[in-house]
């Protein structure tokens, strides 16, 4: 049998993330690229996911790395085994990953992703205290988007839905404060139970990845 240390390195010589088996930062902005290089060429849909465990950072703080690291390779295998073929899950860092979704709508990509949103806050996680929550922002990529600002675009979605606490799914273009705050009615998804987010009333900026 391999050693999770050698397996893990194997993974991260392959382009995957050694922890969770998810592709790296590096290989997702490849596989990301390619994806929008063949959509510009046959105008097929393209959309992305970014997805966020919810208040992930007090498993760290209550049972240190060791778990919440079981806990991120649990939620990543949930994400693997609950996307389509086609589609690629990788780990931007932390405890935070994007789906890409080819030939796919913004309309679509919700649908899926409140599907994952679903399966992590079902699921049974041994790691955890409690039921894990994921938060999702989704974004479709227009013609002349780059990698950078589609991700970016998902990412202030992911934004606007923490700003409304925990396992919350948007579509909303939110990249700043009073994009969230003036969203229009409607437009957010709130899934689930309301639960109290402590970060929630900050909003972070991301050029690059966290890890």
């Amino acid at each position: 049998m391999e050693h999770p240390d050698a397996l893990g390195g194997l993974l991260e010589g392959m382009g995957h993330d050694g922890l969770t088996g998810c592709l790296t930062y590096e290989s997702t902005i490849h596989e990301l690229t390619r994806e929008i290089n063949r959509s510009e060429r046959g105008g097929s849909r393209l959309s992305c996911c970014f997805v966020d465990l919810d208040e992930f950072k007090l498993v760290n703080d209550r049972h240190g790395h060791v778990r919440g690291n079981q806990v991120l390779t649990a939620a990543a295998g949930i994400l693997r085994d609950g996307v389509r073929n086609c589609d690629v899950v990788g780990r931007y860092g932390g405890d935070e990953f994007v789906v890409i979704l080819p030939q796919t709508s913004e309309t679509k990509a919700r649908r899926l992703a409140e599907r994952l949103r679903s399966l992590i806050a079902d699921a049974e996680i041994p790691s955890a205290d409690e039921p894990m929550t994921a938060s999702v922002g989704v974004a479709e990529w227009t013609p002349g988007t780059t990698p950078e600002q589609l991700l970016t675009r998902a990412d202030g979605a992911l934004l606007a839905a923490k700003a409304r606490g925990t396992g919350v799914l948007t579509d909303t273009e939110a990249s700043t404060a009073s994009a969230v705050t003036d969203a229009v009615p409607g437009t957010i998804a709130r899934i689930g139970e309301a639960m109290t987010w402590p970060g929630r009333a900050m909003l972070r900026w991301r050029l690059r990845p966290q890890r």
